[in-house]
Order: structure tokens, then C-alpha cells, then sequence
């Protein structure tokens, strides 16, 4: 009878450690691919940038209908009476108080280049708000078909290796949608910083196109304040260096000369062993050049009608072994 006892108690406190350990799975998962700060790695590079001096057209746009309340343009009501680097900014209007019932978006792709070669993305804006505290704000929700499916950036189960921020709203932060977001009422001029490293492999699936969204929702008890304001939007990459290593499959290779006036070589370094086939971007992410080599261990860019700037260079071959870096054209 005691030994009965005795089994059945160790059975049970088994199940429940069991249960606990099932409980606290994906909050050791979460804890190891988020952190409080966004990581430099081996430095930061900057992929384009928009402070509403233009309509920024190239990086976002704006929902047409007709209650949409996101505007570019001259900040002129309390609380967002001047932009971040004036004269423009994106904001809720530029003169009334946000109404109530609304929802409002627009929406921004992320660069090809940073999603399927860099496979890591850092997004940079400054922003101010005001708004019932906990039921009408602001709110990112990310797409990786297009726009079919949306969901807010701290649920989002795409397979991600860090996901970092500064500045972001938190899991206890709840719209009156049960959407998390930012509301109330800001400190000034908040600078948020987001950051994805995404799982690679880095083969282009179907269908896939990455996209963000940038929500304003207010209840039908609002009580009419600023809204949102966002400005000095800001889009970069990172050089992961040898912190993927093991999951990129990264090779050595040398770009000379760089700067580069008619062309350059890239060389890549080690026993070549499989075809390799080097892309060359703008810092847009749009290909200008694609080389495919077999046997050889040297590509020629051939500057042909390139305009003098930045451009982003990657070279892979079938078996994910590959390297990615820049070249300046003088």
C-alpha cells in the first residue's frame, strides 16, 4: 500500500513538472530570439530613407478610401505642430482630431534584398502620439503574402532567428480591437527601432512578399485627440559577419578594385567545387546584373551603365554557400 502511495505521488509530480515544462517552452524560445536592443553586429548600412520632403512614393502607400485619415503634408494642430525635420511628416490628419470609428493604413515593402539576401531587416522611424490610453493607437502588422494575411509584428511565427526593438510597444499594451499597440500620450518625439533576422534558407518561395503595415484604430467613444505622427523613416541591414556562420554558410571573397571606376573582380576564396551565381543589387533591391560561373573562382562586374553610388553584391551557389558585400562605383 505505502509503495502504491508512493508511485502515485512520483506520478504525479512528474505530469505536473511535465506541465511546466510545456508551460515554459515558448517563453525560453521567445527569450532566446528577442531582446531589448537591436544588435549592430558587424556595423549598420543604410538602404534608403524618406523624411516627407517628397511623398516618399518609393517606400510606401497610403490607402485611398475616403476615411482614411493618413495624410503627407504640414503638421498643424496641437501636440503635432511641427514634424520631426519639417516642413512634412505622415500623421492623421494635418489639422482635425481623429474621429471616432476609424481605421486607417498604409503600408510599406520590405526591400527584396534585405528579405531574401541579407535576410535581416532594420526599420528606424520617429514618432509622436496621443490617444485614449489602451484603446485607440497604433499599431505594425507584418505580411509575407502580399497583403493577404496580416499579423502584428510581436505575433508574427515566421521562422526568425533575433527579433529586436527599442521604443516598441509591449504584449500589455492592448487596443480596445485587442490589437497590441502604442497609446496615450507620448513623450515628445519617440525614436523606435525594429529589427528581424530571419531563419534562412534564403531560396525565394512562392508567393512570397514581405510587406508592413502601419494601423490607426479609435473606438466609437473617442474622444478626439492628435492621432499618430510618424517621421524620418529610416530603412537598413546589417553585416551579419561570422554571427551566422553555421546557419548561412558563408564564404570569404574580395572585391578589388573598390571604389571601382570601369569594373571590378570578385573573387571568391576557397575550393570551388559547385556553379556560383553573383547578383548585384541597388540599394533598392533591384537586380541590375545576374553572372552564373562554373569551374572558376572569379567574377568580372562590368560597371556598363551604373551610376555612381553604393551597390549591394551576393554570390551563391545550389548548396546555400554564399557571400554577400558591397561596391562602390565611383
Amino acid at each position: 500500500m505505502y509503495l502504491a502511495c508512493a508511485f502515485i505521488y512520483q506520478h504525479s509530480k512528474l505530469n505536473e513538472m511535465k506541465k511546466m515544462f510545456t508551460l515554459l517552452l515558448p517563453l525560453l524560445f521567445m527569450a532566446s530570439v528577442m531582446k531589448a536592443q537591436v544588435d549592430p553586429f558587424k556595423g549598420i548600412f543604410d538602404i534608403d530613407s524618406c523624411d516627407f520632403s517628397v511623398d516618399c512614393s518609393n517606400l510606401l502607400v497610403i490607402d485611398t478610401t475616403a476615411s482614411n485619415l493618413w495624410i503627407i503634408g504640414l503638421p498643424q494642430k496641437p501636440f503635432f505642430d511641427t514634424a520631426s525635420s519639417p516642413p512634412n511628416a505622415i500623421l492623421t490628419d494635418t489639422i482635425n482630431v481623429y474621429p471616432q470609428g476609424n481605421h486607417s493604413t498604409f503600408v510599406m515593402d520590405i526591400p527584396d534584398f534585405a528579405f531574401f539576401n541579407t535576410r535581416n531587416f532594420l526599420l528606424t522611424f520617429k514618432h509622436k502620439y496621443q490617444s485614449d490610453t489602451l484603446l485607440d493607437g497604433g499599431y505594425i502588422d507584418i505580411s509575407f503574402d502580399g497583403g493577404l494575411n496580416w499579423v502584428n509584428i510581436l505575433n508574427d511565427e515566421h521562422p526568425i532567428v533575433a527579433f529586436n526593438s527599442e521604443n516598441l510597444y509591449t504584449d500589455q499594451d492592448s487596443l480596445y480591437n485587442n490589437e497590441l499597440g502604442f497609446s496615450g500620450t507620448s513623450d515628445g518625439w519617440v525614436t523606435t527601432k525594429i529589427q528581424w533576422v530571419w531563419a534562412l534558407p534564403v531560396a525565394k518561395l512562392q508567393g512570397e512578399d514581405p510587406k508592413l503595415r502601419f494601423n490607426f484604430v479609435s473606438d466609437s467613444l473617442g474622444q478626439g485627440q492628435a492621432g499618430w505622427m510618424i517621421d524620418d523613416i529610416l530603412f537598413s541591414y546589417v553585416d551579419l559577419g561570422s554571427s551566422t556562420r553555421n546557419l548561412s554558410r558563408r564564404v570569404q571573397a574580395k572585391v578589388f578594385p573598390n571604389p571601382m571606376a570601369n569594373g571590378a573582380e570578385v573573387r571568391i576564396e576557397g575550393e570551388i567545387t559547385e556553379a556560383y551565381t553573383l547578383h548585384l543589387y541597388d540599394l533598392l533591391g533591384r537586380e541590375l546584373q545576374a553572372l552564373t560561373r562554373k569551374g572558376t573562382d572569379t567574377f568580372w562586374i562590368d560597371r556598363a551603365d551604373l551610376r555612381s553610388g553604393m551597390y549591394l553584391i551576393q554570390s551563391r551557389n545550389k548548396t546555400g554557400q554564399q557571400f554577400v558585400g558591397k561596391v562602390l562605383v565611383e
